[in-house]
């Protein structure tokens, strides 16, 4: 076993024995780590259905490794072992496994796992070792209900870093002040994980200061890929001339110090859109009511951008090309197509859920991508789910080949967000109700 700040490792062969020993040692970091015991027993649940799976699945049964890493907020566990080609179409939100079927009982297990925590990733790259990621986040207490509040007009104002209890403050004025319609991102509705998202590092805050010190408004960012920022805010608690400026000028300052070329902005930037940003394009949230609201994303460029290379199949040139000329975005498009290639292998897409939309993302590749795609889809319909949206890497060639299935089955290409993966990522929409 190998322990370091923040992460512990322990190397087993996959061997039925062994599964006690990992089992400790996933529960146990789990709490050292700060999780509450029936979360630490769900992840632990779910590591346990994929060492099984593995040892039943996996020829080689030397040099798996295990990683519990502490996320703050969150506990994530690699599995990274040499093996490829499993079938891992349980881990789909729509898996249709045939539980009278004795060889497809091995996989309820990944079943019960995918379902036992919050997000999972597969890195299965030729070559090199798959990788398998669960992560489970820790639980908070949301805001209490709040009367609304109202807007005040403040002469002075100053921008510093917040301390713990002002960024509780500023989550519980922001949802009073702005609420549902504001843009916010659903993690500011829990304060105490805010404060957490910003310990781990993975976002940073400012926040304004009126005369009298009491929070008059703030902004958020992180970097979501290593070329690009995500912004969220400015969120504006009272008014003062000059403070939307300054907390986005400030965020300008702090990230050009990084490797970023850009920042995407998907909240709260329509007052300062022509100011500071161009528009990157609009997606569509269809309400239980009938009506639809628009909600556009933004980008600013912090540097040239050294063009790459993406992938795309012939359907979706004309798209592309038209909005990286609009965006001044260099990109040698290469085009991608099926030339009678066969995989053995199923599809398994992750599927993100709010209370209002659902986002599916592609993490492996199969000859049943497109009977997959339906199954999802005939399943968030049947959850009237009104927003379905595909979220694709465009700098992964496979990401790329499953487009002309989602153009079948009604999906339209509506944002592209520029170096937000490995290559720009592409988002696809779709309106659930159409799904039978």
């Amino acid at each position: 076993m190998q322990v370091q700040r923040g992460e512990i490792a322990v190397e087993l062969d996959l061997l039925a024995h062994n599964l006690p020993v990992l089992m400790n040692v996933v529960e146990q970091s789990a709490l050292v780590f700060g999780m509450q015991g029936k979360d630490a027993l769900a992840l632990t649940l779910a590591a346990e259905e994929v060492f099984n799976y593995l040892c039943a699945r996996t020829d080689v049964k030397e040099g798996m490794r295990t990683v519990c890493k502490n996320g703050i907020y969150y506990v994530q566990i690699d599995f990274i072992f040499p093996c490829s080609n499993l079938d891992l179409r349980a881990f789909n939100l729509a898996a249709d496994l045939d539980l009278e079927d004795d060889s497809q009982l091995e996989e309820m297990g990944l079943l019960i796992a995918a379902r036992s925590v919050d997000r999972l990733f597969i890195s299965d790259e030729p070559g090199r070792s798959m990788i398998l990621t669960l992560y489970k986040e820790k639980r908070y207490p949301a805001i209490e209900a709040q009367a609304p509040r109202t807007v005040e007009e403040r002469t002075r104002f100053s921008i510093k870093p917040p301390d713990n209890e002002d960024l509780k403050s500023f989550c519980r004025l922001a949802v009073a002040t702005l609420g549902d319609t504001g843009g916010l991102p659903p993690f500011m509705t829990y304060p105490g994980k805010f404060v957490d998202m910003i310990r781990s590092g993975e976002y940073e805050a400012a926040l304004a200061f009126d005369e009298r010190q009491a929070v008059a408004g703030g902004i958020v960012w992180r970097a979501r890929a290593r070329k690009t920022v995500e912004l969220y805010g400015p969120y504006l608690l009272a008014k003062a001339e000059g403070m939307p400026e300054a907390l986005i000028e400030h965020c300008l300052e702090q990230t050009g110090r990084s490797e970023a070329v850009g920042i995407i902005n998907r909240s709260g930037a329509a007052d300062l859109g022509k100011q500071y940003f161009e528009e990157l394009g609009t997606v569509v949230n269809y309400q239980t009511d009938g009506l639809a609201q628009k909600a556009t994303a933004y980008y600013r460029q912090l540097c040239e951008d050294p063009g790459q290379r993406i992938w795309a199949p012939m359907d979706l040139l004309p798209y592309l090309q038209s909005e990286y000329q609009r965006l001044f975005l260099p990109r040698d498009i290469r085009v991608v197509s099926n030339m009678g290639e066969h995989s053995n292998r199923h599809s398994v897409f992750s599927a993100e859920l709010g209370s209002k939309q659902a986002i599916l993302r592609p993490l492996l590749s199969g000859e049943d991508a497109a009977a997959n795609l339906t199954r999802h889809l005939q399943l968030l319909s049947r959850e009237k789910v009104l927003n379905i949206f595909f979220e694709m890497d465009l700098g992964i060639a496979w990401h790329a080949g499953m487009i002309p299935a989602l153009l079948e089955q009604g999906f339209k290409p509506c944002l592209i967000l520029p170096y937000a993966g490995q290559g720009d990522l592409l988002l696809m929409q779709f309106r659930a109700g159409d799904a039978q």
